[in-house]
């Protein structure tokens, strides 16, 4: 499974970015939208361009799907 970052977007919100597999990415998007009627995150891949241009890697607001806690 390759590993890519994904943004996770919503209207009138900040995006939040997270590296991992797209299963991860649409695990995480569950997670989030969880009780959600409105305002739903949707998961998109970023370029590598896109992911250097905003300085991904070193940002400490983004962060590795493989630390996210499930409750299942």
């Amino acid at each position: 499974m390759t590993e890519s970052w994904y943004a996770f977007r919503t209207y009138n919100s900040k995006n939040i970015y997270a590296y991992g597999t797209e299963q991860q990415a649409e695990r995480y998007a569950e997670k989030i939208n969880k009780d959600r009627d409105i305002n739903v995150y949707g998961a998109y891949r970023v370029s590598d361009e896109e992911a250097a241009e905003l300085k991904l890697e070193d940002s400490t607001e983004a962060f590795n799907l493989d630390e996210v806690e499930y409750d299942d």
